[in-house]
This record gives structure tokens, sequence and C-alpha cells, in this order.
């Protein structure tokens, strides 16, 4: 498969933030680094444990979170 572009996702909530604003760019982060795009995620350092186990979701070898 050809080599996708890469796309760089600036989301203020994002895992490992644990409630209801990450899940929308959780699933949208994850469908596009599994068509095989590089993704590169900038968030904010949250301190909140990830009780909604959304982190786990985003652990994918295109997906790197800053």
């Amino acid at each position: 498969m050809p080599s996708r572009p890469p796309i760089l996702l600036i989301a203020y909530k994002y895992p490992p933030y644990p409630l209801v604003g990450a899940f929308r760019w959780t699933r949208f982060s994850k469908y596009l680094a599994e068509l095989g795009h590089p993704i590169e995620v900038v968030t904010v350092n949250w301190k909140l444990p990830d009780t909604g186990n959304l982190l786990p979701q985003v652990q994918h070898p295109n997906i790197r979170i800053h």
C-alpha cells in the first residue's frame, strides 16, 4: 500500500483525558491510523486517571501523542 500523508491533530481533550470530550478524537485518529496515516497528536498533559479506558484505544504504531 502506498504511504499516506501524515496528519497533525491538535486536540485539547484527548486520551488520557477520560471523559466524553475525548471519545470523538480517539475514534477518528484510530480510524485514520488504521488506514495507514501517521498521526501526530498535540494535546494537554492531563494529570487525570484514564477511567474511561480510552488510552488503550489509541495505542497504535501510527499514533504518536505529544
